[in-house]
C-alpha cells in the first residue's frame, strides 16, 4: 500500500507523460496540414495575373488637357505580360466612343528615344471637331479609359499692338493666336496706306510711322496697331559699307566690290581671284574663301568696278575681307 503522498505524485506523473504524448501524436497532423497549405500560398505568388499591367505614359496624358480641332497626339501604353516577351500592336485594341470628335489614326511599336519596342506601345488620335469622347484601351483583361475634351478651335489678336521693320514681309496671320485649325481671315485693312500697305494677306510696310490694321477673324473684327520703324545699321555694317564690303541684312546676301585699273599697255580680258570673308572673334574659324576667274573688259588706262557674290549669312555679318589677284589674261 502506497501512503497518500506517494499516490499524488504518481498521479502527477502519469498525467504530464499523457500530454507528451498527446502532443507528438498532433506533430504528424500539423505536418499534414502544412503540406497541403504551403503549395497554396507559393501558387498565388506565382500567378501570372499578378505581373499582367498597362501605364500610360504621364506626358502624353498632360497633353490631354488642352486639345482643339486638328490636333494629333500619341498615347504612350507601357504593357508587362509574362507570357509575350514582346507585346504586338495588334494585340492592343483602342476605340474612341465618338469618332467624328476624336479618331483613332495608328497604333505601333515604339522604338526611338527611351521607349521600349517590345513593351511601349503608341496610339494615335486626332481630334476632329468640339465635343466630348472616351478613349478605351485594352489589352487581355486590362482595359483603360480616358475621357477627353475637345475644345473649340479659336483665333484672336493677342495683343492691341505691335511692330513691323522696313524691308521685312509680314502676313496678318503674324499677329493672330490661333488654337485649333486655321482661322478663316477676311477684310483685312489697313487705316493709313501710306504707312503700312494691305495686299491679299500680306503686310508691307512702306515708311516709318503708325496705323491699325483690322480684319474679320472666324466672323468676328479685330484689330491692332502697328508702329512701323526703320532699323538702325549695326556697326559692322557701316564698317562692312566703308570696306567695300555689300550685306543685306533683310536677305543676307553678301557682295564684295573691287575696283581693277589698268595700268599696263594692253587690254586685260580676265582675272584671277581668291577672296577671303572674315567674321567676329566668335566666327574665327569661319572664313569663306572663293577663287574665281572674272570676265572683265579694262582697256590701259581705264578702270572697271567687279562685284563677286559670296553667298547667305542671315545670322551674321560679316566684317572685313581681303582678296588676292592670283592672274591676268591680257589681249
Amino acid at each position: 500500500m502506497l501512503n497518500k503522498k506517494r499516490e499524488q505524485n504518481l498521479k502527477k506523473q502519469l498525467h504530464f507523460a499523457f500530454r507528451i504524448r498527446r502532443i507528438f501524436l498532433l506533430i504528424p497532423l500539423l505536418l499534414l496540414c502544412l503540406s497541403f497549405v504551403i503549395p497554396t500560398q507559393v501558387h498565388a505568388q506565382t500567378d501570372d495575373s499578378y505581373f499582367l499591367n498597362m501605364w500610360l505614359n504621364t506626358k502624353s496624358l498632360a497633353d490631354l488637357k488642352n486639345v482643339y480641332p486638328g490636333h494629333t497626339n500619341i498615347i504612350v501604353a507601357t504593357i508587362s505580360d509574362p507570357d509575350l516577351s514582346k507585346i504586338p500592336a495588334s494585340k492592343v485594341s483602342a476605340t474612341s466612343s465618338n469618332p467624328s470628335v476624336l479618331k483613332v489614326i495608328d497604333k505601333y511599336n515604339i522604338d526611338f528615344a527611351n521607349y521600349h519596342p517590345n513593351m511601349d506601345i503608341g496610339i494615335e488620335i486626332e481630334a476632329m471637331k468640339a465635343g466630348k469622347a472616351t478613349l478605351t484601351i485594352q489589352y487581355k483583361t486590362i482595359v483603360k479609359k480616358l475621357d477627353i475634351t475637345v475644345k473649340k478651335s479659336t483665333a484672336f489678336i493677342k495683343k492691341k499692338k505691335g511692330t513691323m521693320l522696313m524691308g521685312y514681309h509680314y502676313f496678318m496671320r503674324d499677329f493672330v493666336t490661333v488654337h485649333g485649325k486655321e482661322p478663316s481671315i477676311k477684310k483685312i485693312k489697313s487705316s493709313n496706306k501710306k504707312i503700312i500697305k494691305v495686299s491679299g494677306q500680306k503686310l508691307i510696310p512702306k515708311k516709318p510711322g503708325k496705323a491699325t490694321i483690322s480684319a474679320v477673324i472666324n466672323g468676328k473684327k479685330q484689330s491692332i496697331r502697328i508702329t512701323v520703324k526703320s532699323p538702325a545699321p549695326t556697326y559692322d555694317q557701316l564698317k562692312s559699307k566703308k570696306a567695300g564690303l555689300i550685306y543685306d541684312r533683310y536677305s543676307g546676301k553678301c557682295y564684295v566690290k573691287i575696283k581693277f585699273t589698268n595700268k599696263s599697255q594692253r587690254t586685260i580680258t580676265k582675272v584671277q581671284l581668291k577672296t577671303t570673308l572674315f567674321f567676329d572673334d566668335a566666327w574665327d574659324d569661319m572664313k569663306p574663301v572663293k577663287k574665281k576667274n572674272v570676265k572683265v573688259n579694262i582697256k590701259p588706262g581705264k578702270s572697271q568696278t567687279v562685284k563677286i557674290y559670296f553667298g547667305k549669312y542671315p545670322v551674321l555679318a560679316p566684317n572685313r575681307w581681303k582678296y588676292e589677284i592670283l592672274q591676268f589674261w591680257y589681249r
